[in-house]
Formats: C-alpha cells, sequence, structure tokens
C-alpha cells in the first residue's frame, strides 16, 4: 500500500509545503518582480503594499545594484483618515473607489522586511536543517517536538556568561540564564522590533512576554525540557550543544 507516515511524519510534510509555498509567493516571486522591473524599466510601478515596503526599506539595495532608484512612494488608503476597515472596503456594500485615496505621506512598514526575513529562515529550516546556514551558534534546538522545523532555533551566546541572542522562525529573541553539564535555566523575550508572527496566530504579541525554559541533561550536550509563559502555556523543547 506503498510508505505509511504517522500523524508525526504528515504533520512536518505539510508545515513543509506550506513553508516552501509561502516563500515561494513571498520571496522567489519577489525577486522576479525585481528582475522583471530591472529589464523593462517603467516608469511606474504597482505592486501590493507588502512587497512596496520591501522594495523601499530592505530591498532598496538590491535594486539598486540592479539600477533601479525608487523616487516616490505612496500607498492606496481607505477612508481620507477615517476607522473603515479593510474588509469593509474589500467586501463591505460601498464601492470602494468611494472611499480609496492615495495616500503620499507614508512610510513603508518595518516589519514587512521582518516577515520576509522569517519566510527565509523558515524555509532554511525545511530545507537545510538551519534557521541561518551561515551562521556558527553553539546550540541548536527546537520548541514544537511535534514538528522540528516549525520550532526550529538557534542560540548565539554574545559577552559573558549563557545569555545573547536566539533566532528563530519568528525573528530574534534576547535571552539569559544559567547552564551546566547537568541543566540549564534561561528567560527569553522576543524583540518586537527585530520579531514578527507570519503564522495564523490571532495574537500578534503573544510572545512578547518572558518566556521561561528549564531543562535537565545527562551528558552536557542533549537538554530535554519545559517552557512556560504568561500566554504561551506550557511546551517541550530540546536543546542540542554543537
Amino acid at each position: 500500500m506503498g510508505d505509511e507516515y504517522s500523524a508525526k511524519d504528515l504533520n512536518e510534510l505539510r508545515y513543509t509545503a506550506k513553508t516552501k509555498h509561502d516563500y515561494i509567493l513571498c520571496v522567489e516571486r519577489e525577486d522576479a518582480m525585481i528582475d522583471r522591473i530591472a529589464n523593462f524599466k517603467p516608469e511606474i510601478v504597482i505592486v501590493g503594499q507588502a512587497h512596496g515596503d520591501y522594495f523601499v526599506g530592505d530591498g532598496k539595495q538590491v535594486l539598486a545594484e540592479k539600477g533601479i532608484t525608487v523616487k516616490d512612494y505612496a500607498i492606496e488608503g481607505t477612508g481620507r483618515g477615517s476607522t473603515i476597515s479593510y474588509a469593509e472596503v474589500m467586501f463591505g456594500p460601498r464601492q470602494s473607489t468611494d472611499i480609496a485615496h492615495i495616500d503620499r505621506s507614508a512610510s513603508p512598514n518595518p516589519r514587512r522586511n521582518i516577515e520576509r526575513q522569517n519566510f527565509t529562515r523558515r524555509y532554511n529550516a525545511v530545507t537545510t536543517g538551519r534557521i541561518n546556514p551561515e551562521s556558527n551558534p553553539q546550540f541548536i534546538g527546537t520548541w514544537d517536538t511535534y514538528c522540528r522545523p516549525h520550532g526550529l532555533f538557534e542560540v548565539h551566546q554574545t559577552g559573558e556568561g549563557f545569555a545573547g541572542l536566539i533566532e528563530d522562525g519568528f525573528g530574534l529573541a534576547k535571552f539569559k540564564g544559567e547552564i551546566d553539564s547537568r541543566s540549564l535555566q534561561f528567560v527569553k523575550y522576543y524583540d518586537p522590533e527585530l520579531s514578527a508572527r507570519i503564522d495564523d496566530a490571532d495574537d500578534e504579541v503573544i510572545y512578547y512576554v518572558p518566556i521561561i525554559h528549564e531543562a535537565t541533561s545527562t551528558d552536557g550536550v542533549n537538554y530535554h525540557g519545559e517552557y512556560s509563559g504568561e500566554k504561551t502555556g506550557i511546551g517541550k523543547f530540546i536543546l542540542v550543544r554543537r
């Protein structure tokens, strides 16, 4: 009857497929847009706001290397300063042309750039088993033992003691704690300026609270334990010394 997969295997396959889809849709498609802009050299380019935010944000240098200069940036706003929601514009009874306008004073949303970086981090996780293959972390682990690439994270100790930065599919977090050959304990805080949720969670700030991690080890290399936080609940994690 062919290969048989466990529920855990299927969960990881589903996550891998979704991650690759998101990467193609956001990153590869965006790169193709830049190549076409460089090739055809249009005077005006109309793209989705997320793409435009990247073009005038982190992608500005990429465009410059291809001879593209962004002189003006504007977005389509709604309601001329009112509180009309996106859903009302798209699906409400009024025509979107009745309440849409061009906002030439808008600034790019920096979170768009973080989201693009996270798509790349997650793609790396499912294709290479690393968040950033070019970095040299002291530890690699996962906070999702049911789907390893989803929770994959890399620990970078900086300065003295067991402290530094953690990088995962949500971005960067600061951590500080203690570790020895038998146990570890640390507290993690995601940096709101360097991290962003890009999954189906309703609460974007769920991880901007202290998350406590505690684990034990029998060999000083492999640590198994639990994390807990006010909004995260309790979960299991694994950390491996490199």
